[in-house]
């Protein structure tokens, strides 16, 4: 289970620690410390203190968050995993949350696309 918990963060602002490599894999995300408020952007995160988020400076980079293999690691597994989603803004840290629409894209070891799963919260 990846939890992020040992992973330096920059306190509650998810913006401006990004994950980077972390067990095995490479996560284009940001790390956010819901502590002590208890929430991330309006997002109380399932595992805490630490989560992984993906924010305004990503966006403004025009990024998107992935996660994918690097080094040695061949293949993973993404059995569950809990997202959450607010109004994007920088103005704010105690933001609302809001539905949302994520899609996961399973790729084999040679890269050739398997199937996309798309859920809304």
């Amino acid at each position: 289970m990846q939890k992020f918990d040992d992973i330096a963060t920059t306190p509650v602002v998810p913006e401006g620690s990004e994950v980077g490599t972390y067990q095995g894999l490479f996560w284009q995300f940001e790390t956010a410390n819901s502590a002590p408020l208890g929430f991330v952007n309006g997002i109380v995160p399932n595992t805490q203190p630490n989560v992984a988020a993906f924010g305004v400076v990503g966006e403004l980079k025009g990024q998107t968050g992935t996660v994918s293999i690097i080094g040695g690691t061949k293949s993973f597994d993404l059995l569950s995993f809990f997202f959450g989603c607010c109004a994007n803004t920088v103005e704010s840290t105690a933001e609302v949350p809001e539905g949302c629409a994520i899609a996961v894209t399973a790729f084999d070891v040679y890269g050739k696309m398997l199937s996309t799963l798309s859920r809304t919260s």
